[in-house]
């Protein structure tokens, strides 16, 4: 009687396990306010360095860091220089809002003793360097839509062996004449800014002085400041309620000062975010809570001064 035989066939198929992402690579340094490098661009925006980066020109954390609303461009592949050295800027417009306004930061990389200017590039694709100019060559890489205040990121190639680069910025109306310098030093493991001129002067440093006026509508305050070089630090008092608040903070260049709002003095209760008037004897800007809600307008006077 025939017997019925079971056959198994165990076909075996190799098993692909999900590519894993590519290590970064990118070394990224953030700066905190007062910004280490500071210039005003042609047309009156301050401008501030507020980090740099650098790695392969391929990293998806770099492509990340384009401009989205940028127009299209020609794209450029350099073989030679497959990474990137990215700057971020922040450029502030005081004053009305103008819509539509786009100028320069007038930042460039120097080659060489002799100059060799390279402009940077704005926008950074899987493809290769997209850069934005006018007619005349100028490259437009602040613009303000429909703020006063916009970050981005210009993008210079790289060879992955350089580890020093100069940059200066030459906005219109400088007569040829640099308005900022600094120099960025790179190894594996961070980046540095450094031989920043001019050195940054703060017009509102060095004093102790007294501030009255209001937050919002009719807050009354009373504020004892004082100025030491960047770092601001003092006392407010609310009129109404009569506790001492203790206030710490900085100041730039532009004028510009940022004071956290301490009760007690381990607790931040309020940002006070706003600038010196020339002469540095009233404040004017906006206080919010410390997530940014409840934003309301300050104007400060001074009431009186110690030498």
């Amino acid at each position: 009687m025939p017997r019925n035989v079971a056959v198994v066939i165990i076909l075996l198929f190799p098993v692909v396990a999900p590519s894993a992402e590519p290590p970064s690579e990118v070394v990224e340094n953030k700066f905190s306010f007062p910004y280490p490098v500071q210039w005003k661009s042609g047309g009156e925006a301050q401008v501030s360095l507020i980090a740099v980066a650098w790695g392969p020109a391929s990293s998806p954390e770099l492509v990340s860091k384009s401009g989205e609303e940028l127009p299209s461009g020609e794209t450029k592949v350099f073989p030679d220089r497959p990474y990137t050295l990215a700057v971020e800027i922040r450029a502030e417009l005081p004053g009305p809002l103008q819509a539509g306004l786009a100028t320069s930061s007038g930042l460039v990389r120097v080659g060489s003793v002799g100059g060799d200017f390279e402009q940077p590039f704005l926008r950074l694709t899987p493809a290769g360097f997209i850069r934005y100019a006018n007619q005349q060559g100028a490259t437009y890489d602040i613009i303000f839509k429909h703020t006063n205040s916009i970050e981005f990121w210009d993008f210079f190639p790289s060879s992955p062996h350089q580890s020093e680069f100069l940059f200066q910025a030459f906005p219109w109306g400088h007569g040829g004449n640099p308005a900022a310098s600094f120099r960025v030093l790179v190894n594996a493991h961070e980046l540095k800014v450094v031989n920043a001129s001019p050195a940054v002067r703060i017009p509102c440093s060095n004093f102790t002085m007294s501030f009255a006026g209001t937050i919002g509508a009719d807050t009354q305050v009373r504020l004892e400041l004082t100025a030491e070089g960047t770092t601001l630090s003092g006392t407010e008092q609310y009129v109404r309620v009569g506790k001492t608040l203790w206030l710490s903070g900085a100041a730039d260049s532009f004028g510009n000062s940022l004071l956290e709002e301490r009760y007690p003095k381990d607790h931040v209760t309020g940002k006070i975010k706003g600038s010196f008037s020339p002469g540095c004897r009233s404040m004017s800007g906006y206080f919010s809570k410390p997530d940014g809600s409840r934003l309301q307008p300050f104007e400060f006077h001074e009431t009186a001064s110690k030498p």
